[in-house]
């Protein structure tokens, strides 16, 4: 089985918190878990869950787990999004990376880690064509999330001027 791992966070109305439960209660009654633009297919229909809540001065924390042991089958938990999907995640990540950048502020480590795994995402996609621009950018991404380690804010603008550099030129060959 493939690992995985998603995470996130955020502020939204209730209703809107209500339609993605909603949205997730019917890909489970349909054999998937759904949840954020991502579905990986559920081959049994018995899960585990763990629900725990928490109040605690005036605050509540609710979550919900599902556990689900793979037997052999390695579709359970292999996301299905199309390549569109990948390229707006990974455009709306790249550009908070750079207006963090603009503002002289070091980007979140979240956003490159992510921005790294969405790489990782596309690659099932990538044409023999620009296969070699793909995976020097690809590589340029795993140096910026290494050089954040360091803080060293002038080489990390410089990684990411050459990893724009590197996506223009390749948009320019190949698109």
């Amino acid at each position: 089985m493939r690992k995985a791992k998603r995470k996130g966070e955020g502020k939204a109305l209730r209703a809107e918190i209500a339609q993605k439960l909603e949205a997730l209660a019917k890909a489970l009654r349909e054999g998937a878990f759904e949840f954020e633009g991502e579905s990986w297919p559920l081959a049994r229909d018995f899960l585990e869950y763990k629900w725990e809540v928490k109040i605690k001065e005036g605050k509540l924390k609710f979550s919900l787990s599902f556990r689900l042991d793979d037997t052999g089958s390695e579709q359970i938990f292999r996301p299905h999004k199309s390549p569109k999907q990948i390229k707006k995640q990974m455009g709306a990540l790249w550009k908070s990376i750079w207006r963090d950048l603009r503002q002289e502020r070091l980007p979140h480590p979240e956003d490159v880690k992510a921005l790294e795994e969405t790489f990782r995402g596309y690659e099932p996609f990538v044409e023999k064509a620009w296969e070699a621009s793909w995976k020097e950018c690809h590589e340029r991404v795993k140096t910026l999330l290494e050089a954040l380690e360091t803080e060293d804010l002038p080489r990390i603008k410089t990684l990411a001027s050459e990893i724009l550099s590197l996506e223009k030129d390749c948009h320019r060959r190949y698109k």
